[in-house]
C-alpha cells in the first residue's frame, strides 16, 4: 500500500511481472515461515544468522505486543475494497489490539511506505473481530537493520479516505509514474520504462568512454557538476536518490546470475567471493570470560560506548523524555563526550 502510494502505477508494472520470483523473495518467504513456527513453539532448523533474525522478531513480538487474549500468527484477513492481506502478527486483548509486520530485506522503509501498510493491516484486523481501528497499534519491523516504524489511526474516517483514494489511483487508466527511491523496493524496477528513463538521462551528466578509468570519469563529471546552476543541481540530485535506488537493483540482480553460473564474471566483471563478520553478542559475557587475564583499562580501549546508546538507557532507566535525557546525560559524562557539528542535507518537503 505505501509503495501504490507513492507510485500509483508501481501496481500495473509490479502485475506484468507477477510471476517473477527473486532470491531476496525466496528468502523472506522463508524467514516468514520460520519466525511463525519459533512464535507458534516449534523448534526451528535454522542457521545462526536466521535464528538470530527470528528471535530478534520473537522478541519484538513479545515486546511490543500487549500480553493476555488471542494471538493470530500468518493469519490471513480480509483488508478494505475487496483485498486480502497476511498479518505476522497480531493479539487482540480485549478491545486493545497490536499488530505487526516483519521486512526482512535490507533496504530501509520510508515512513509513508510503513504507515500506509500499518493502516491496511489496522482496518483488517478491526474490521473481522469488530474492533475499533483506533484502539489499534501496528509496528512495522525490519529486524536486519534493528529498525521499527509505528502507527495508529486518530481519524478514522480520513485514513479510510486516504486508501481509498491510493487505490482509484493505481486503478486509474493512466496512473501516474513517480521513480524515487523507493524503486528499489518494486518488484519492477527494471523494468519499470519511468524508472529506466530517468536513471539513462544521468548517463547525459558527461558523457565518457566507457572504457575511461574512474578517476578520468569522476574529473569529467565534476567540471561539468561546475557549471551547474542551483535548478539543474536540484533536478539531479532527486535523479541520483533514484539511480541509488537502480544500484541496489543492479547489484541483486548480478548476484542472482553470478549464483546461477560463476563464468558469467568474465561478462560482468564481478565475481562472489564470500565474507564474514564477527561481532560481539554480549559485551558483559565477554568482560566475564576475560576477567583476570585483560586489565579493565585494556579492555576498556577495545570496547566502544555509543552515546546515543548510553541515552537511549538512561531514558529508559529513568523515565524520562527525550528532551531531558541530554541534560542528563550531560551531567553525568559531560565531560567525557566531545561533540562535532556537520552539515547534512535534508529533504525539502
Amino acid at each position: 500500500m505505501g509503495l501504490r502510494h507513492l507510485c500509483p502505477a508501481s501496481m500495473r508494472e509490479e502485475a506484468k511481472v507477477a510471476d517473477r520470483s527473486t532470491p531476496a523473495a525466496e528468502e523472506g518467504t522463508r524467514l516468514h515461515e520460520l519466525t511463525a513456527r519459533h512464535l507458534a513453539g516449534e523448534e526451528v532448523d535454522a542457521s545462526t544468522d536466521d535464528l538470530t533474525l527470528i528471535e530478534r522478531c520473537h522478541e519484538f513480538a513479545h515486546r511490543k505486543a500487549n500480553h493476555g487474549g488471542s494471538v493470530y500468527i500468518e493469519d490471513t484477513f480480509p483488508c478494505l475494497f475487496g483485498r486480502w492481506g497476511t498479518v505476522d502478527f497480531a493479539r487482540i486483548a480485549v478491545k486493545i489490539f497490536t499488530v505487526e509486520d516483519w521486512k526482512f530485506g535490507w533496504l530501509p522503509l520510508s515512513r509513508a511506505e510503513a504507515t500506509f501498510q500499518a493502516y491496511d493491516y489496522l482496518f483488517a484486523v478491526a474490521e473481522a473481530c469488530g474492533l475499533d481501528p483506533r484502539d489499534g497499534t501496528a509496528w512495522i519491523y525490519q529486524p536486519r537493520l534493528k529498525r521499527e516504524y509505528r502507527a495508529v489511526i486518530v481519524d478514522v474516517d480520513e485514513a479510510r479516505a486516504i486508501i481509498k483514494k491510493t487505490l482509484d489511483d493505481a486503478n486509474a487508466k493512466d496512473p501516474r509514474y513517480n521513480p524515487g527511491e523507493h524503486c528499489a523496493r518494486c518488484n519492477a524496477c527494471g523494468d519499470c520504462p519511468a524508472a529506466l528513463a530517468q536513471v539513462e538521462e544521468l548517463a547525459t551528466i558527461a558523457p565518457v568512454d566507457r572504457t575511461a578509468k574512474k578517476k578520468d570519469v569522476e574529473a569529467a563529471i565534476g567540471a561539468e557538476v561546475e557549471t551547474w546552476t542551483p535548478e539543474r543541481l536540484g533536478k539531479y540530485t532527486r535523479l541520483l536518490a533514484l539511480y541509488e535506488a537502480a544500484l541496489s537493483v543492479i547489484d541483486r540482480k548480478m548476484k542472482d546470475y553470478l549464483r546461477s553460473d560463476p563464468s558469467l564474471e568474465a561478462v560482468l566483471g564481478y565475481r562472489l567471493k564470500e565474507s564474514e563478520r564477527r561481532s560481539v553478542t554480549s559485551t558483559a559475557g565477554v568482560y566475564q570470560a576475560l576477567m583476570g587475564e585483560l586489565p579493565l583499562g585494556d579492555f576498556l580501549k577495545c570496547s566502544k560506548l555509543s552515546v546515543p546508546d548510553f541515552e537511549k538507557y538512561i531514558r529508559k532507566r529513568d523515565g524520562l523524555a527525550w528532551k531531558d535525557v541530554r541534560e542528563k546525560v550531560d551531567a553525568l559524562i559531560g565531560e567525557h563526550i566531545t561533540t562535532e557539528t556537520t552539515e547534512r542535507k535534508e529533504r525539502v518537503k
